[in-house]
Order: structure tokens, then C-alpha cells, then sequence
């Protein structure tokens, strides 16, 4: 009887363990606020993502809509600020709706999505309770869609929108910065999807080369409609969501939902539990080139070839099904990838990570093999290692570091996935390029650029690094590029932290900023930097995030969550077969991240155009 019972209890709590949810709802309800008649898809991504996360529309989560019309008196700003403070808990918008909330300055916690740029910057009244997601700015936007066109269509570019869409109260801006880039913008609208192929009719009579889609520029039902008339007039449409591209629009400078939704998800959820907006960096997300390479065949158009080896090529497949492609089973088979033994297998776990997600698994069908490329210093010694990677691995990976002394062998045939800056990149020899692909990042010349916006008047920096790293054999490199802008760059090396603040106290004197060079530059050593950064006042500039969150003032840094998926896909089309002069070099800009709690502590006034076009850590 007693093990009736011991059994009857254990299937009871079996069961009550398989129906909890994978998310506890919150006892309390919810309120979540949205300006009335959005349509953005940003808005429908983060009620979808919250619903993972256990919030339930309809259920503990209040979708509140306020109107926000009348903000342009006093009278009608206070209106809103109280409906917002007694009706929710987080408001969300973005766009011309947020230009309005600015206005408002609500106390209410706001999230945003939005443009980057100095006239984006969140008002001081209201920095406290604010945060969000930025996806480039207005002008690099535009520059980067026109560039999508061949050069005889680039003289004037269409924006249309449905009529009522807040689209229209951007559209002076938008036409400002589009004649400071030298052509002309050309805006009409559309009361109903039965007036969308007149509309384009219109533009196309007008000689627009193509016309540009901006949340929210069409209603539920009218993108077909758009992509059809685009079809029959053969006047490219663009756009900066990446699924628009793929449901059969030309390509745009785009953000896709698998990047943006979990970010803006993660906010409001941690916001509507009580974090303070305050304690959530502004992102900043780069727009990269998407390209639907089956709708430029059917308009005919030639897309520029810089931008199509830039771009992401997508055709008509949706979403669901490139997910579903995303989690595949174990490869059948033995796979050997490469590395040098300067490159600690801890530095690429991230790539082996997403390998992993497309079925090739370390210690199971994935062996990882690394090679002394010092002991190539001759000849005959680089045919010998050549030959070696020839027979005993599939594809090499390699980082900046460690590509030149793969480029210098003379007689290599295998495959090369690489991540690298343009300069190092453009050190491959001509008769090797077909064996080498990956990921192009910014280049040293941008890193240099950044570093004078973001300490106006730099003149002198000093990079330090390890003797294993190749920063000795570069350096002649780095400062001619340096020197084409003004800055003087000198180097020093280091073996252990225990030299660190020496080091750092002798540069201080002579130099305005350092660069930390960062291959083989264990935690420890960072967090002797970041001590000696704060005690000397010496600000230290990065080329990793993690640095910049672990207290590194700034960089324009590799954001891996972006690249190394890129290198996961490269490396398996390689290993099913592709070679590396099939998949055109990835190009990835990087993007700014700056610490203001260390700026602070280095009494830095970080310029505003700046900072409103980077990701904030406060």
C-alpha cells in the first residue's frame, strides 16, 4: 500500500512539473502603451516577444493606445503626460510618434526604437527614464539605399506612404537630408491600395530610379499590392525590414526581426518588472545590405557590384523556413577545421557555437586542430605545412592576427574562413584570393576616425598588445593609414599585467589616447588596463564590447552575436562543398560602443552627435 502511494505521489508531481509553463505569468496585470493607429511591424515584434516571456495580451498584459494628437500646446502636452503616467507602466514607439513623445517629456518609462543622429538625441528632462534600440542613422539610411541603384537611376528617389501615416511628419527631414546627399526626394501617398499603382505610376513618369518603404509606410494587405505594381512598372521598391526584401522587394539597407525583437523583448520585460530605463544601455544596431536577388532579375535591374558583395542575398523564402534551416541535426561525417596555435580555442567559441546550431559539434563529428605556422620561416618549411593542411583538415579559420601567416604560404589550397580588418584583408596575395572568404570588419582608418569624434583634437595614440600577436609585423601599416589622418600612432608590447602600469604611466605623457590591441589579452590583464585607465585618467579604446562593458571607455567594436554567424555560414557551405570564390567576403562596419560611467570618471565630455548614433553604457 505504502508503495502505491510513493508511486501515485510521483506520477502526481510528474505531471504537475510537465504543465508548468516554460514561463510563470506575472500575477499582476501588465500595462503596456502604444501611440493609437501604429502600424509598424516593431510594434507586433515585441508583443510577440513578450508573449514568450509570459506576458499575455489580453490576459496580464494591457495594450494601451493614447492619442497622442494635440501635443503642440501646453495644454494638450499635459494631457498626455498624465494619460501616460495613469494608464501605463512602459509606453513604446518610435519614429514620428516619438519625435511627439520628446515634445511631451512624460515621466512614464519609454522604450524606442528610432533613428540614430544629433537631432535624435533623448531630451535631458527625460534620459532617466529612456532607453531603446537605434538602427542607424536617417542619412546613412538614405546613402545606402540610393547606392543600391545603378548610377543612372540615382538622381531622384520616391518615399511613399499611406495617407494619415505618421511618415508624413518626417518627410521635410527626410527630403532636407536627401538633398545633402546630392539628390532629390520625391514624397507621395495613397488613400487606399487602389490608388498604389497610379501612385507608382506617377513616380515612374517622374523619373524616380526607386522608391523607399519607412515603417509605417503601408497598412495590413497593401505591401502585395506594392510589390505587384513595382513588378509591372519595373520601378525597384526598398525597404529597411529584411522580411519585406524577402517577400519580393528589391533590397534595402535592412533590420531584421531576428535581431531587433529579442533586444526591444528583453527591455520591456525588464522594465515592466521594475529595472529602471536608466540601467539599460541604448543599442545601436547597423542596417546592413539585403538583396532579393530574384526581384532584380525580374525588373532588371543590375545591382552596383560593391554592394551586391556586401549584401545579404535572400530570395522569395520566408522566415519560418530560414529557422527551421537554422537548427539542423548532426552532419553526417568527420570534419577537421584548422587553426593556428596562436589562436586559443576559448577566442572562437562563439563561432563554434553557432557550427554547433548547423550540425557540427566539437568532439563528436568536428576535430579541431592546431599548427605551428612559426616554424615556416622558410620555404621549404611553408610547402610542408601547405601540404599538411591539405591533407589533415577540411577549411582553416583565422583572425586578424594570425591571416598573414596563412596568406604566406606559398603553395596553400585549403579553404580559408577568416575575420579580419580591410587593411590585413587586402594583404592577400592575388594568386591566393580564391582560397580565402569571411568576414571583412571595420578597418583601421574607421577606427581611427571614430577615435577623433569621440575625443575631439586626438593627435597621439599608443597601441599596446602581447609579442605573440602580430601587432609588431602591422604596426608599419596602422601608422601610414594613421598618418593620412592627422594622428601619430607608436606602439608598445607587454608580457604580463605587472608591466601594464609602467607602461600606461610613461604613454600618458606623450599621448592623448591608447588602443588595445587586443588578440591573446587575457581578463586579468584587461582589468589592470581599466584600473590604470581610471587612476592615470588615460583614456583606453577597444576593439571588443566585452571590453568596453567590463569599463574600456569607447571603440568601434566586433560585435560576435553578428559576425560569428555569418563565419558558421561560410564555414558549412564550405565544408558541403562551395568554394571560398563562391561566397563573396561578408563586409561587417562594426559599430560604436561607448561607457559613460567611464567617460565620467575621466571627466570626458563625449560630443552629442556622437553619442546619439552609438550604443550607451550608462
Amino acid at each position: 500500500m505504502r508503495l502505491f502511494l510513493k508511486l501515485a505521489t510521483l506520477i502526481l508531481f510528474s505531471l504537475s512539473v510537465c504543465a508548468t509553463p516554460s514561463y510563470a505569468l506575472p500575477e499582476k496585470v501588465y500595462r503596456l502603451g502604444f501611440p493609437l493607429n501604429h502600424d509598424a511591424p516593431p510594434y507586433a515584434w515585441l508583443l510577440e516577444g513578450l508573449e514568450n516571456k509570459g506576458f499575455v495580451a489580453g490576459k496580464n498584459l494591457q495594450v494601451v493606445y493614447i492619442d497622442l494628437k494635440g501635443y503642440q500646446d501646453e495644454a494638450g502636452r499635459e494631457r498626455i503626460r498624465q494619460e501616460l503616467a495613469r494608464k501605463c507602466d512602459l509606453f513604446f514607439t518610435g519614429g514620428a510618434s516619438l519625435e511627439i513623445i520628446y515634445k511631451v517629456a512624460p515621466q512614464t518609462p519609454l522604450l524606442f526604437i528610432n533613428f540614430a543622429g544629433p537631432e535624435r538625441v533623448v531630451p535631458p528632462a527625460i534620459q532617466a527614464n529612456t532607453t531603446g534600440v537605434r538602427i542607424g542613422s536617417e542619412t546613412g539610411i538614405f546613402q545606402q539605399a540610393i547606392e543600391m541603384l545603378p548610377p543612372n537611376q540615382r538622381q531622384k528617389m520616391g518615399l511613399i506612404h499611406f495617407e494619415g501615416s505618421s511618415v508624413s511628419l518626417l518627410a521635410s527631414g527626410f527630403q532636407k537630408t536627401c538633398e545633402q546627399l546630392g539628390f532629390e526626394l520625391v514624397i507621395k501617398k495613397y488613400a487606399a491600395k487602389d490608388d498604389i499603382d497610379s501612385v507608382m505610376q506617377a513616380f515612374k513618369t517622374e523619373g524616380v530610379g526607386g522608391v523607399m518603404l519607412l515603417p509605417p509606410a503601408c497598412r495590413e494587405g497593401e505591401l502585395e499590392v506594392l510589390i505587384a505594381s513595382q513588378n509591372k512598372h519595373r520601378l525597384p521598391l526598398l525597404s529597411i525590414i529584411k522580411q519585406d526584401v524577402e517577400k519580393g522587394l528589391l533590397g534595402g539597407p535592412a533590420i531584421t526581426k531576428k535581431l531587433i525583437k529579442p533586444s526591444l523583448t528583453d527591455y520591456a520585460a525588464k522594465i515592466l518588472l521594475g529595472r529602471s530605463p536608466a540601467q539599460l544601455p541604448i543599442k545601436f544596431f547597423s542596417p546592413e545590405y539585403v538583396l532579393n536577388l530574384a526581384t532584380a532579375s525580374k525588373l532588371g535591374i543590375e545591382v552596383p557590384a560593391e554592394v551586391v558583395s556586401r549584401a545579404e542575398i535572400v530570395g522569395m523564402a520566408s522566415v519560418a523556413a530560414e529557422e527551421e534551416a537554422a537548427a539542423k541535426p548532426l552532419m553526417r561525417g568527420n570534419y577537421v577545421l584548422g587553426i593556428s596555435k596562436n589562436t586559443p580555442v576559448s577566442s572562437i567559441e562563439r563561432f563554434l557555437k553557432e557550427l554547433g546550431k548547423r550540425g557540427y559539434v566539437q568532439g563528436k563529428n568536428l576535430t579541431i586542430t592546431q599548427y605551428d605556422l612559426d616554424a615556416g620561416k622558410n620555404r621549404q618549411k611553408q610547402r610542408e605545412i601547405a601540404k599538411r593542411l591539405a591533407e589533415e583538415t577540411n577549411i582553416i579559420f583565422a583572425n586578424g592576427s594570425v591571416l598573414p601567416s596563412f596568406t604566406s604560404l606559398p603553395d596553400l589550397k585549403t579553404p580559408v574562413c577568416f575575420v579580419s580588418t580591410k587593411e590585413t584583408a587586402d594583404t592577400i596575395p592575388a594568386a591566393l584570393k580564391q582560397h580565402f572568404t569571411g568576414v571583412i570588419r571595420a578597418s583601421f582608418v574607421s577606427i581611427i576616425q571614430s577615435a577623433q569624434r569621440l575625443i575631439p583634437g586626438l593627435k597621439k595614440v599608443a597601441m599596446i598588445g602581447l609579442p605573440g600577436s602580430n601587432l609588431k609585423q602591422t604596426i608599419g601599416r596602422h601608422q601610414r593609414n594613421a598618418a593620412t589622418h592627422g594622428v601619430t600612432l607608436d606602439y608598445r608590447l607587454f608580457n604580463d599585467k605587472s608591466e601594464i602600469g609602467p607602461l600606461m604611466r610613461e604613454l600618458q605623457k606623450n599621448h592623448d589616447a591608447m588602443l588595445l590591441y587586443s588578440p591573446g589579452v587575457d581578463d586579468e590583464s584587461v582589468a589592470e588596463i581599466i584600473k590604470w585607465q581610471n587612476q592615470l585618467g588615460f583614456p583606453v579604446l577597444a576593439q571588443f564590447e566585452r571590453h568596453v562593458q567590463d569599463g574600456l571607455l569607447a571603440g568601434l567594436v566586433v560585435d560576435m552575436d553578428k559576425v560569428s554567424p555569418k563565419l558558421a555560414e561560410y564555414a558549412d557551405k564550405l565544408l558541403q562543398g562551395r568554394t571560398p570564390d563562391q561566397l563573396p567576403p561578408y563586409y561587417y562596419s562594426g559599430k560604436m560602443i561607448i561607457n559613460l560611467r567611464t567617460a565620467s570618471k575621466l571627466q570626458l565630455d563625449i560630443p552629442a552627435e556622437v553619442t546619439s548614433q552609438a550604443e550607451i553604457i550608462r
